[in-house]
């Protein structure tokens, strides 16, 4: 087997029907007060001969209608099961230029969720992905920026063309992060976002401490690891 060969993303031949796709979710939480603010919705993805598959190499084949239809199907069974929650979903930019699927995301009705951007795929100045933004705004729907990191240069450019409600940083961030570097972050993110960053990879109790200084929330596996849904730690979502 040649390099070129060797380092492709490996993905079986299939068909959707061969897979299961489990829905977990991971709290969100105000590192001062440990109360949790959200939940992030997450999707894992196996064979039914229970082979897990990478996600991003999954999300990367299957097209927009896909992502689209999983996302309105979480969002209703969340907001149906857990409607005193918050909740956020995962979602392409380029499918909010798609108005159908922007109108089924208006018809929950004033429902309060998030969409977090999982890939800038599109072109980030359109005028239609401006209005479909506004209008979910306008409707309580958060628009969230996932994974910023400083060195990608689409993620920068979005700063000066979409009014974020909240910028989520890359897991990588917090690997060689101090107090003075976490609050540098969130001076200069400040400008670009109205409710604030969530801080992502909080893997112990040093990370732990330097966030409780700050004005972020956080996200990792020193709170929670993602949980299947219809597990007894998901049925407390409604108490």
């Amino acid at each position: 087997m040649n390099n070129m060969q060797r380092n492709k993303p490996y993905l079986p031949n299939f068909k959707l029907t061969d897979f299961d796709i489990e829905t977990l979710v991971q709290p969100i939480i105000c590192p001062k007060s440990q109360e949790i603010q959200y939940y992030e919705t997450l999707s894992k993805i196996c064979t039914f001969d229970k082979n897990n598959i990478n996600n991003d190499v999954f999300f990367s084949i299957v097209d927009n209608s896909f992502i689209q239809t999983l996302a309105l199907q979480q969002i209703q069974f969340s907001l149906a099961q857990y409607p005193h929650q918050r909740h956020s979903f995962n979602i392409k930019l380029s499918c909010l230029a798609d108005e159908h699927f922007v109108q089924k995301l208006l018809s929950f009705n004033g429902a309060k969720f998030a969409l977090e951007i999982s890939e800038l795929d599109c072109y980030t100045e359109s005028k239609e992905i401006h209005h479909n933004l506004s209008q979910l705004q306008a409707n309580n729907i958060e628009i969230w920026l996932d994974d910023y990191h400083s060195n990608n240069k689409l993620a920068n450019m979005s700063l000066d063309t979409i009014f974020w409600d909240r910028i989520k940083i890359d897991k990588s961030f917090l690997k060689y992060a101090d107090l003075e570097s976490i609050q540098a972050l969130e001076y200069f993110l400040a400008p670009f976002c109205s409710r604030g960053l969530i801080f992502e990879g909080v893997e112990d109790a040093q990370h732990h401490e330097m966030l409780k200084e700050c004005h972020s929330l956080v996200q990792g596996y020193h709170y929670s690891r993602p949980y299947p849904l219809q597990s007894e730690e998901a049925v407390s979502l409604c108490s």
